[in-house]
C-alpha cells in the first residue's frame, strides 16, 4: 500500500513542475512522459490492490460489482496511459512488450466488464 501512496506523491510533484515549468517548444516533453510512465505505475499497484482484495475474499457479495467496475475503470485509464507513453521503433523488443501488455490489459478489462455484467444481471448490486 505504501507503494501506491508513493507513486501518488511522485505523480503530484511531476504534475506540479509541469504546472509552473516553461512549455517545451519542440523536442521531447520529458516531464509529461515521465508522469506518464508514474501514471502508468501507480495504475498497475491499484489493479494489483482491487485484484488481491478478490483473491483474499475481502469483497462481499454486493462489493464484487463495483470492485469489478472500478478495475474495468482503472485499466482503460491504464491503456490510455499506455498508449501516449513511449513511442519505440518498429519490431524492437520494447514494441513487443508494450503490444503484449495491451493485449493483456484489454484481455482483462473485457473479463472484469463480463463480470461485472453477470454479477449485475444476478441483482447482486
Amino acid at each position: 500500500m505504501k507503494s501506491l501512496f508513493d507513486w501518488h506523491e511522485l505523480y503530484a510533484t511531476l504534475t506540479d513542475v509541469q504546472k509552473h515549468s516553461a512549455p517545451v517548444q519542440s523536442g521531447t516533453d520529458v516531464v509529461t512522459r515521465l508522469r506518464h510512465v508514474v501514471l502508468m505505475r501507480r495504475l498497475e499497484t491499484i489493479s494489483d490492490i482491487v485484484l488481491s482484495g478478490f483473491q483474499l475474499s475481502l469483497y462481499s457479495v454486493n462489493e464484487r460489482p463495483l470492485a469489478y467496475w472500478y478495475l474495468t475503470r482503472v485499466l482503460e485509464q491504464h491503456l490510455a496511459c499506455l498508449d501516449e507513453i513511449i513511442e519505440v521503433p518498429p519490431n524492437s523488443m520494447p514494441r513487443f512488450e508494450f503490444q503484449f501488455r495491451a493485449r493483456y490489459l484489454t484481455a482483462l478489462q473485457a473479463l472484469s466488464l463480463a463480470l461485472f455484467a453477470v454479477c449485475t444481471s444476478q441483482g447482486h448490486i
